[in-house]
């Protein structure tokens, strides 16, 4: 059975009152770029302004580039995860230059190749540990060399395979004691690491320094300032080491560098000469060590059944005891072998390596050992006094040149190391050379902290009124703000959105239109021509910069204006467009156009009135 449904053709007389008497011109920005459509919660005032010491962190909040989930751990919202995209874009396009291929690594690991590298013993505590419903033992992964090692051990690659970079881009896990200064010190964190493989020493330290170009370049095309410094290698090891940094005055770290002949180094690492040190003879070392409380200390045993309480001992000395007398260290070295049973091999006479800084021992001495009643001290030299401001520059002062090192407070963003075969020797993963020897792959390992370079760079150039992005990594390069006047928009009241003023039947609507179409078009052409003149330039990537994706319309014509105005600010856009009554009043020819980096700065001009739309592009390209 079926059923028939009439239907009635509509009078054309009647359609033609149901449609605009005005043909509305197509926006080129599509909705989800509207501001009436974008997940946008902004604050006035943060939950994290009482708590957080970084008013950084306090204005991402407060802009609803991030929420709070617990401690430690943040939500990326819509705009946050903008930023996100964008700065793993340019690293992405950074990697593949040089040849890097992107995988991805369970966040789930086994444990045995971490006991193996000794590393799930020296981590401890700020390893997430857990088991399944079989007790299969794993961590959440904090790093993965011993992963991605673990991988190519069980390839036996040939010579002609190498080199090979492989990197991801992954949420790491590290359970912080106190988590701090919101993304800069999480539980939870996103982070690039890149893994290089080669044959030998010097093809790795080639692969070394082709990763650290392509760093200055992602650091570069970020846009904000940067260094690079020598840096301990800390946990993770290896002979070299580089950390990269955003100087921002609320940085952890401290840089000390020499404005004569530009070096670097992380105040752990750096390399100075401190005004008149104490010369000592190897004769004096005995008495002197009784009394100073300034020499680094190290416990050496030989049994292998005690390394690890042995080195947890010698760390235990360093850090509480190293400020007391040698007789009061042995003390304390017989007590905690008498309470502790695993350390009963532990048995006199000690052997003790004494460091003593180069600065501070004659150079014409030889160090030898020296035995007393008990023990055998072993006299070493290394660099071991911290140096600090105002103390000469090594470099230079070899040189004759009278040059003091200066600190920055600084952000680090970024650390690459040199590994040798630190992993690749514990974890067997060879290569086959050509006589079909099997050898030791030498590594390298490069991080960036995305989420910190996020809130670094963002910390680096802020202001007093809120965010100040770089137009590289900027969720959105220009916002457009059309404040509409009562007079031409009479019902403004009822119009909440842009779908709403369609509705509108208002005249003005497609002089609007047409003037946000060619506010977009004419600054993508601007940029093909930019790039065609300067395609070398650090802030061009794949994609247009000032396409419709990267534009944002604020439509929240319901807001007022001075709201929608302070949101820019907060925000943090590097270009915003205003479209008010020298807009409409000139039939579209007129704008105003605000650059956010030049808020406070006395000597540009933050706000530019009455500007011709033909000029606005070269006027934006000019001020990137």
């Amino acid at each position: 059975m079926f059923s028939i449904f009439r239907t009635t053709l509509a009078n054309p007389r009647s359609l033609a009152r149901n449609v605009h008497s005005i043909p509305i011109t197509k926006l080129i920005i599509p909705e989800y770029n509207q501001m009436s459509s974008v997940f946008l919660p902004t604050q006035k005032l943060s939950p994290l302004q009482s708590s957080s010491k970084t008013p950084t962190g306090d204005l991402l909040t407060r802009a609803g580039y991030i929420r709070q989930s617990s401690s430690g751990t943040f939500t990326l919202l819509p705009i946050g995860q903008r930023v996100i995209e964008k700065i793993s874009a340019i690293i992405d396009s950074e990697m593949k230059n040089i040849g890097a291929q992107r995988l991805t690594m369970p966040s789930l690991l086994l444990t045995p190749a971490w006991k193996k590298s000794k590393r799930f013993q020296r981590l401890g505590d700020e390893l997430f540990k857990l088991s399944d419903r079989k007790g299969t033992e794993y961590i959440l992964g904090p790093t993965y060399e011993e992963e991605i090692t673990s991988i190519i051990a069980n390839e036996i690659l040939s010579y002609r395979k190498l080199p090979l970079r492989l990197y991801q881009i992954s949420n790491k896990f590290r359970d912080e004691m106190r988590p701090r200064n919101v993304l800069l010190r999480g539980r939870e964190f996103l982070m690039k690491d890149l893994y290089t493989f080669d044959v030998s020493e010097e093809a790795a330290l080639k692969s070394y320094q082709l990763v650290r170009s392509a760093y200055n370049s992602i650091f570069k095309r970020i846009g904000v300032p940067y260094a690079v410094a020598e840096a301990d290698s800390g946990d993770i090891g290896g002979s070299l080491s580089h950390e990269f940094h955003i100087i921002s005055p609320d940085g952890e770290d401290t840089l000390l560098h020499c404005k004569s002949c530009r070096t670097v180094a992380n105040e752990e690492k750096a390399r100075g000469i401190i005004e008149n040190p104490k010369k000592l003879s190897t004769e004096q070392l005995f008495t002197f060590f009784d009394q100073n409380h300034n020499l680094s200390l190290e416990l050496n045993i030989a049994s292998k059944s005690a390394v690890g309480d042995a080195e947890s001992l010698g760390s235990e000395l360093y850090s509480e005891e190293s400020t007391q007398s040698f007789t009061k260290i042995i003390e304390k070295i017989d007590t905690l072998v008498n309470e502790n049973t695993n350390m009963k091999r532990l048995t006199k006479p000690y052997n003790f390596n004494i460091i003593i800084d180069n600065q501070c021992i004659d150079k014409t001495e030889n160090l030898s050992t020296k035995t007393t009643n008990d023990h055998s001290l072993v006299f070493k030299t290394d660099d071991i006094i911290k140096i600090e401001p105002n103390d000469k520059c090594e470099s230079c002062n070899s040189k004759s040149i009278d040059s003091k090192l200066v600190s920055s407070r600084a952000i680090e963003i970024g650390h690459i190391f040199y590994l040798g075969t630190k992993y690749s020797s514990v974890l067997d993963a060879n290569f086959s050379s050509n006589n079909n020897s099997l050898n030791p792959i030498q590594m390298g390992c490069y991080g960036i902290g995305i989420m910190r370079t996020m809130q670094a760079a963002a910390d680096a150039v802020r202001d007093n009124e809120g965010l100040v992005w770089p137009v590289s990594i900027s969720p959105y390069s220009l916002g457009i703000l059309p404040l509409l006047p009562p007079k031409i928009f009479p019902e403004k009241n009822e119009t909440n959105t842009f779908t709403d003023l369609l509705k509108s039947n208002n005249e003005k609507t497609n002089v609007l239109i047409n003037g946000i179409n060619k506010i977009v078009s004419s600054l993508v052409a601007e940029e093909r021509l930019s790039t065609k003149e300067t395609e070398n330039e650090p802030f061009l990537s794949n994609t247009s910069m000032f396409d419709h994706h990267n534009i944002v319309l604020d439509d929240r014509f319901s807001l007022p204006n001075g709201y929608r105005l302070y949101d820019s600010e907060l925000l943090g856009l590097p270009f915003v467009v205003i479209l008010g009554n020298d807009f409409f009043n000139s039939n579209g020819k007129k704008v105003e156009l605000r650059i956010r980096k030049f808020k406070n700065d006395q000597n540009n001009d933050y706000i530019i009135r009455n500007v011709d739309l033909e000029d606005l592009p070269k006027i934006i390209f000019k001020n990137l």
